[in-house]
């Protein structure tokens, strides 16, 4: 997004060569007006008023999820102190990686009942929009609760090494399951990637313990119905693509023309408002700026609704973005600028709007391209989660057959359909190793997580 600025400024220092040549402004103080009016209509309009979503565990309970997940956001005093306490993670030297799983097994003797409490209540309501909507509410730094589940998935490896892996493998999914209400709703792409890397850890867990403790035929069946309806109610790619344009507009660029005191509807992201610079380039009015800005930000909501509508899947809208950055025009920035220069000291009639269009259109494209790659940092839980439902479909056949699947048994019924969760659009690819399996994302993904790993079970020969 930030090109935006160097190809106005580009625009600007072109259009400034003859300083007695006046030049029609790129957006109209009257355009502008529209476009803030549009803008605020539209986000205020997509906010959705409840969240219904099946409860994974346990029975659900009336009340919104969005006060319990701001009780792990905004911790009161005692479980502020044990989560702040966490160490960070220290360089590769054993002692010191050992030291710190101590203090962390401390801490949640201390605080991880509570903390085992709030996340089930979280988890159990009947809606689960996040508190953390672009225009509804500010929200604070999530690591809090980043560390609340990190204490979390070491309660559940304890309670695995205890005998009870079905308790602790219940855990993990709750903490997935809460990954998927932060950012349920209009919430931005930092708050989703946060919410998939606190699923990937999890995950991880949950591959050790699937890997290395027992679990009963009826466990197997309960946690398989689990995961199902927590794939199922995963919320789609589109609304954080969309809230996180929505952020633009309210966050980045309206702030540049306004007062100082003026606050953005819902409030300031952490860290947002002490990070803004100054706006305007050397040879651009603020409100011009401000208003290139909207445009490029009306005309990427609208494209981005159709190749990535809320209906669409990951991989629907990976090729849907893909096809929008394939399709601009003068992907290669320095033929664009001398273009856009060539444009701007145009005699020809319509060389304003020629400009106009060069700029949306290289703008265009290289949102799309940026947005593809958070695309599959968003899909954490259908990444680590929809793999263990996967594993628990092995161990299910293993424990019937009493050996692995082969390959070509993993390519058919039952596993081909559960290697392709409705939310991915794809399937996840299976491998086999020396111990077992490996199953992995889509080439496009990507992705530099390790694959997940399946160790063949022991009454698998």
């Amino acid at each position: 997004m930030r090109w935006a600025s160097l190809l106005l400024f580009v625009y600007a220092a072109a259009c400034s060569k003859s300083a007695a040549e006046k030049r029609p402004r790129l957006v109209t103080d009257i355009e502008l007006m529209q476009l803030e009016a549009r803008a605020m209509v539209r986000i205020a309009a997509a906010l959705p008023k409840t969240c219904p979503r099946p409860v994974v565990h346990g029975p659900p309970s009336p009340g919104r999820a969005a006060p319990d997940i701001l009780a792990l956001a905004e911790p009161r005093p005692d479980l502020a102190a044990c989560m702040a306490a966490i160490p960070p993670a220290p360089a590769k030297d054993a002692a010191l990686v050992e030291e710190r799983q101590v203090i962390i097994r401390g801490l949640e003797a201390r605080c991880g009942d509570e903390l085992a409490k709030l996340l089930r209540t979280a988890t159990t309501r009947e809606d689960g929009c996040s508190p953390f909507q672009i225009g509804k509410r500010a929200y604070p730094t999530l690591v809090p609760v980043m560390g609340a589940t990190k204490l979390l998935g070491v309660r559940a490896r304890r309670i695995a090494d205890a005998g009870d892996a079905e308790a602790a493998l219940w855990i993990l999914v709750e903490i997935a399951a809460l990954a998927q209400d932060l950012y349920r709703g209009r919430s931005s792409i930092l708050v989703r990637a946060v919410g998939s890397s606190i699923a990937v850890t999890a995950g991880d867990h949950a591959m050790e313990i699937a890997n290395t403790s027992p679990l009963s035929p009826r466990a197997i069946d309960a946690l398989a119905s689990g995961l199902d309806i927590l794939l199922a109610s995963e919320p789609p790619m589109s609304d954080v693509i969309q809230s996180e344009l929505d952020s633009f507009a309210l966050h980045e660029y309206l702030p540049r023309m306004k007062p100082e005191d003026w606050v953005p509807a819902g409030g300031w992201l952490t860290g947002i408002k002490e990070e803004m610079k100054p706006a305007g380039e050397p040879f651009l009015d603020i409100r011009e700026e401000v208003g290139f800005m909207m445009l490029a930000n009306e005309a990427q909501v609208a494209s981005f609704s159709v190749a990535c509508p809320r209906t669409a899947n990951a991989r629907s809208c990976h090729d849907g973005l893909a096809t929008v950055a394939a399709r601009a025009t003068d992907q290669d920035v320095s033929a664009l600028f001398l273009r856009l220069a060539d444009l701007a000291l145009s005699k020809a009639k319509n060389a304003q709007r020629g400009v106009r269009q060069a700029l949306l259109d290289a703008l265009l494209g290289i949102a799309a391209a940026s947005y593809l790659t958070y695309i599959p940092k968003g899909m954490g839980v259908i990444a680590r989660f929809g793999a263990l439902r996967v594993h628990l479909e092995i161990l299910r056949f293993a424990a019937a057959n009493k050996r692995c699947p082969t390959v070509a048994e993993l390519d058919a019924a039952p596993f081909a359909a559960l290697r392709a969760p409705a939310a991915l659009g794809d399937q996840l690819r299976i491998e086999a190793v020396a111990a077992g399996f490996e199953i992995k994302t889509p080439t496009w993904f990507k992705s530099k997580r390790e694959p997940y790993q399946v160790r063949c079970p022991a009454t698998a020969p």
